[in-house]
C-alpha cells in the first residue's frame, strides 16, 4: 500500500467496532516523510452512541469470540480477540446472577465470551419463558 505524509485516523467503538465518523483525525508526519497509511484505525476509549445508550441502561456487552485464552483467568487484549460479530446485551444484575459474581466484580462495560458460553446462554433463554430482545 502506498504511504503518504498525510493520513486519516478513524476511531472504532470498543464494543461493536463500528467506525465513528465523528471522531476522525488528520495525521501529519512532521518530517514530511511518506510514513503513514491512508487509513489508520484505532479502538476508541469511549463507545459509540448506540452502545453508550445501552451501557447507560446498566447493561453489559458480552462480545462473542471464537478464540479464548488457555488460562481462563488471563485477560484477552482487544486486538487479539477474534470476534464473531455477535454481541449479547445483559443487565448487569442478570450478568451477576448468571455468572454467580459478587456485585463489585462487574465494573466494566464489556466482557469476552467464547462460543460455548454463548450457546449455553441461548439455551438458558430458550428454556425459560423470558423473551430477551438483546440476544442476537
Amino acid at each position: 500500500m502506498e504511504k503518504s505524509y498525510v493520513g486519516m485516523l478513524h476511531e472504532h467503538c470498543p464494543v461493536c467496532l463500528n467506525k465513528d465518523e465523528t471522531k476522525s483525525s488528520i495525521l501529519l508526519d512532521k518530517r514530511m516523510r511518506n510514513s503513514l497509511e491512508k487509513d489508520n484505525n484505532v479502538i476508541a476509549n469511549e463507545p459509540c452512541e448506540k452502545c453508550g445508550n445501552l451501557l447507560k441502561q446498566d447493561m453489559i456487552a458480552l462480545v462473542v469470540i471464537s478464540n479464548s485464552t488457555s488460562d481462563k483467568r488471563e485477560r484477552l487484549d482487544q486486538k487479539d480477540a477474534d470476534r464473531t460479530g455477535e454481541i449479547i446485551w445483559l443487565k448487569k444484575h442478570v450478568f451477576r446472577e448468571v455468572f454467580n459474581l459478587p456485585g463489585e466484580v462487574v465494573e466494566g462495560h464489556m466482557a469476552f465470551i467464547d462460543v460455548e458460553v454463548r450457546d449455553k446462554l441461548k439455551s438458558m433463554v430458550a428454556d425459560s419463558d423470558i423473551e430477551n430482545p438483546t440476544l442476537n
